[in-house]
């Protein structure tokens, strides 16, 4: 049986003092089970409890992640937090918390669990767009909450990254947020490993996240996983306003050498809208098997088309090689278009459709565009960068490769200046795939400081009195360049 009772139940302190109160962890299975029922009972669906309290320590012990059908998920076995204000901090501002004690399997325990008051009462598996910007964007400034505190996480891995409501937040899941060696760090040591964390962070960009299939079948279904191509273009949509420009076509970068090779020119049927100029047979083709009355020419220029059209000629033996070749061209086009006719049964061009990013930058991308990521990700020379640098600005590339390119350009030991002209043209790049077609501007990829794209993860809603790259604030990008600073003379801000 569970019983939960507020903090000011009398058996409390008789209770504590007698060292009945316990943590999670020494709870058996059958204990954990009783408490997934209890956090359901008091209404804590599908929230993350941010602390079980050992006795009356501030301590933080597990994080644990409870669905709404009274199934305990997962023990996340956590590291200990002294400042409980700064774990408030760290589940962001307006967060409700609700704290009880309970009596499972005949010990005392406290729960505090930290849920969104705003979203308690929304439905916890609905599928909405914002999941992934709101998701990246939450981790990023939960890791930035972190290293302005002087902490670092140690351990930003998918398996840490969980749904929360709408969004996708990341928990203390045995990570060093408070080590307790963390006094004895140097301010250097400190910042490498504050360093670790954004490069797992793009790392993760790279990678799908969980997506929660065993938390709620219907939730797992809709919730959709995100990359880094689709975080950016996100914020090109949400933040910027701007309209996506449909990359080169699709056969253009994965058809192009099965064209060729078939003796077909790239794009020959793209383009190609009326249906007469592919499949209209040539009168040479054409050889009649009966008599067709003979018809006096008459002084209407349409009228022998419309003749035409009343007496169809019947396709005989001799016909068969014009037939095959239509058969052929439909066939191509066919394969082109993806499966689709260039021309409905009304014989009218079909209505444009939304272009498919996800497929096409997914597992369509061509095969030198993953060699290229590849390479990136393993070869940190500047030969590999710039092949990869090369590639977003053609506009070939998607952003994911060049998530990678940030990931490689953050290990090089740089230490170099940074002005206007080095915010326009990384924000040049970065919004590439997301643009039109644009001139960037000419500057040597080597010249550029990375740490500027980080600042576009972080950036706020534009302001119109700033430059027309100005959604990051001035401040966060100052803060971020003395914050990751490669220079070997770099201090952590305090």
């Amino acid at each position: 049986m569970v019983e939960s009772f507020l903090p000011e139940h009398p058996d409390l302190k008789s209770e504590a003092s007698s060292g009945s109160v316990v943590g999670y962890d020494q709870l058996s299975d059958g204990a954990r089970h009783q408490f997934a029922l209890l956090l359901s009972g008091l209404g804590l669906k599908g929230v993350v409890v941010g602390a079980l309290v050992s006795g009356f320590s501030r301590s933080l012990l597990p994080m644990v992640l409870v669905d709404g059908q009274t199934k305990l998920l997962r023990y996340f076995p956590g590291s200990k937090v002294t400042d409980d204000s700064f774990v408030k901090e760290i589940h962001a501002a307006g967060n409700g918390k609700v704290e009880r004690f309970a009596r499972v399997a005949g010990a005392l325990v406290l729960v505090r669990a930290y849920g969104d008051t705003m979203l308690g009462k929304a439905e916890m598996n609905r599928a909405l767009p914002e999941i992934q910007l709101k998701g990246a964007r939450g981790i990023f400034d939960q890791l930035l909450t972190l290293h302005r505190n002087n902490f670092f996480h140690g351990n930003v891995v998918a398996e840490n990254c969980w749904v929360r409501g709408d969004t996708l937040t990341l928990l203390d899941a045995g990570a060093r947020i408070l080590d307790e060696r963390k006094s004895d760090l140097s301010p250097q040591s400190r910042s490498e490993i504050q360093k670790r964390d954004l490069l797992q962070f793009l790392k993760l960009l790279d990678s799908a996240f969980p997506t929660v299939s065993d938390r709620a079948p219907d939730l797992g279904e809709k919730a959709a996983q995100f990359s880094a191509e689709q975080l950016l273009r996100e914020i090109g949509q949400r933040i910027f306003g701007l309209e996506l420009a449909p990359p080169k076509e699709v056969s253009h970068l994965l058809s192009r050498r099965e064209k060729e090779s078939s003796g077909v020119k790239s794009g020959k049927f793209i383009t190609r809208r009326s249906s007469e100029e592919e499949v209209e047979p040539a009168p040479s083709f054409q050889e009649p098997v009966r008599e067709v009355p003979s018809v006096q020419p008459s002084p209407h220029p349409h009228a022998s088309i419309a003749h035409e059209a009343e007496t169809p000629p019947v396709i005989g033996l001799g016909s068969l090689p014009m037939f095959a070749v239509v058969l052929g061209i439909l066939g191509i086009l066919w394969i082109v278009r993806g499966g689709e006719f260039p021309f409905s049964s009304s014989g009218e061009p079909p209505p444009e459709k939304n272009f498919n990013y996800s497929a096409y930058w997914g597992s369509g991308q061509p095969p030198f565009l993953r060699e290229v990521a590849k390479a990136a990700a393993v070869d940190g020379t500047l030969e590999a960068q710039q092949v990869v640098f090369d590639s977003v600005v053609r506009g070939d590339a998607p952003s994911v490769v060049a998530a990678s390119l940030i990931r490689n350009a953050l290990s090089q030991p740089w230490s170099v200046e940074y002005d206007e002209g080095d915010r326009k043209f990384l924000f040049a790049v970065a919004l590439k795939p997301l643009l039109p077609p644009r001139t960037v501007p000419e500057k040597p990829f080597s010249e550029v400081h990375p740490a500027i794209l980080l600042a576009f993860l972080a950036e706020l809603p534009p302001d119109e009195n700033k430059s027309w790259f100005g959604a990051v604030r001035i401040e966060t990008l100052e803060d971020l360049f003395r914050r990751y600073s490669f220079d070997d003379k770099a201090q952590i801000v305090e």
